[in-house]
Order: structure tokens, then C-alpha cells, then sequence
């Protein structure tokens, strides 16, 4: 009578691979806030062209390219806990810096070296972590490794986006909510609405 050995249940190393997602979830969050509405500062509200508006984060996109190359050296020396915490300390210090400067009239040279420090702490935490949850999971289970690596960044990509959009509604409807001697926020002086614009412009076709 033959019988079939057991078969061996996989093991996930769950510490590495816990903190290597909540990393993913952490790191996707803090660069998809600043890089969807950056850009939308500089066009609407400092009046860039669209298409520059869209190139002012090339900063970003260039540290992109090069903390690739350099973040595979790194970790033929450090260890992957100190790059991945290297790398989500250098995003969350860009995104404060960005916080602590974001007006109106924010120059944009000084958002220069956060969008490198973001673009290069994003890749740098995300290829090591990505190294980690590969080597801490079942050999034969590669697609379950790559379905944890995607879904953590992209879960922090979209609570990024949703968070930042609330609180950027939220401080906007408060601004044109803000109580003024008047009422309501009331148009700067020399500024008109656009009803008072079309006014004045068929007021001036019929004389």
C-alpha cells in the first residue's frame, strides 16, 4: 500500500513582510498627494502653462531614474531595514517641507529638492521592500509576492489621492465659507466676477 507524504503547508516570513507592506502602503501615499496636486497649484493657482505645470516635476522623475541603478548598490551594503526606513524618512521629510512652504506664492525652486528627495526615497524603500517580500515568501508562490508588492503601493497611491482631494475641498470651502464684514468673501477690489464681466460686456453692445 503506498502512501502520499504530507504535503508541506508554504510559510510566510510575516514580520519582514508586514513591515515591507505597511512601507509600500506608506511610501505610495506620501507621493501620490504632492504629485497630483503640485501641479495644480502652479497652474491654476500661480497661472503656469499646463504643459509646464506638468514639467515642474521633472525633478521627480529624474531622481526616479537615477535611485534605481544606485538603490540596487545600496543594498549590497546596508541592510534592507535601514534603506527602506532610509527611504520612507526621505519622502515624509519632503512632503513636510512641502507643507510647511505651500502658499500661493510658494517659489517653486523650493519645491525642487523635495520632488528629488520624494522621486529617490519612493524607489529606494520600494525596490528593497519589493527584494524583501520576494525572498520572504514561497519560492513557488511568485505571483502571490508580486499581487502583495502591487497592491500595498497602490492602496497608498489611492488613499493618497482621496485624502489630499478631501482636505484640499475641505480648506477651500472653508476660504469662500470665511465670514468677511460683508458677508461672504467678497471679489478684491479692481477684481470682478465672471456675471459682472458679461454684464458690463452686453451693457457696452447696446450703447
Amino acid at each position: 500500500m503506498l502512501f502520499r507524504s504530507p504535503t508541506k503547508v508554504p510559510r510566510i516570513a510575516l514580520r519582514p513582510v508586514t513591515v515591507a507592506l505597511v512601507a509600500g502602503v506608506v511610501v505610495g501615499f506620501a507621493q501620490a498627494a504632492p504629485m497630483l496636486h503640485l501641479p495644480i497649484l502652479f497652474e491654476h493657482i500661480q497661472g503656469m502653462p499646463p504643459l509646464l505645470a506638468v514639467a515642474a516635476i521633472a525633478p521627480f522623475v529624474i531622481a526616479l531614474l537615477l535611485a534605481g541603478p544606485v538603490s540596487g548598490l545600496l543594498l549590497t551594503r546596508y541592510r534592507p531595514r535601514t534603506l527602506i526606513g532610509g527611504g520612507v524618512i526621505a519622502v515624509g521629510l519632503a512632503n513636510l517641507v512641502l507643507w510647511l512652504a505651500l502658499s500661493p506664492e510658494m517659489p517653486y525652486l523650493v519645491a525642487v529638492l523635495p520632488f528629488a528627495l520624494i522621486g529617490s526615497g519612493f524607489v529606494i524603500a520600494t525596490t528593497v521592500r519589493t527584494a524583501v517580500i520576494f525572498a520572504n515568501m514561497p519560492s513557488r508562490m511568485p505571483s502571490m509576492a508580486a499581487a502583495f508588492n502591487e497592491a500595498s503601493i497602490g492602496v497608498g497611491a489611492r488613499l493618497g489621492v482621496v485624502v489630499a482631494t478631501v482636505v484640499t475641498m475641505q480648506v477651500a470651502l472653508n476660504a469662500f465659507a470665511r465670514p468677511t464684514a460683508g458677508g461672504l468673501i467678497a471679489a478684491r477690489p479692481g477684481e470682478m466676477s465672471g456675471t459682472d464681466r458679461k454684464s458690463t460686456r452686453l451693457n457696452s453692445s447696446h450703447t
